[in-house]
């Protein structure tokens, strides 16, 4: 089973319950947030930690590309937000992850539930 891992996961996987065999993805806006996260790090030793954890992740999870399929499924996400009453533009980068969640209808693992939990009824959303 393939499943799609948030970014609050890749920096802290503890106790997540995997299923069986899976195979883990990550969007490229993951990749993105942790090059900014080595960015912001203004101890040497944040920043090289982070650093490594950059190179783990993308020797280790596939990355799955926001293209078209994604910026489709982002609309309707941004949607759902914006019916709801909350801004998305305030939540893009997770819109964005669930989206690639959506748009390769894989099920998202995020410590982050409260950010995409109006999107319940679209994406497979995972709690951990």
């Amino acid at each position: 089973m393939r499943v799609l891992v948030d970014t609050s996961v890749v920096i802290d996987p503890t106790g997540v319950e995997w299923p069986e065999a899976a195979e883990f993805a990550i969007s490229t806006i993951t990749v993105a947030e942790l090059g900014f996260g080595i960015v912001k790090a203004v101890d040497p030793v944040f920043r090289a930690q982070r650093t490594l954890r950059l190179q783990r992740v993308r020797s280790t999870f596939e990355e799955l590309p926001v293209d078209s399929k994604v910026a489709e499924a982002y609309v309707v996400a941004a949607t759902a937000l914006y019916v709801d009453g909350r801004n998305p533009r305030a939540r893009s980068f997770d819109l964005l992850i669930a989206a690639t969640a959506m748009a390769h209808e894989l099920p998202l693992y995020t410590r982050n539930l409260k950010d995409v939990v109006t999107l319940r009824h679209l994406v497979d959303v995972r709690s951990v």
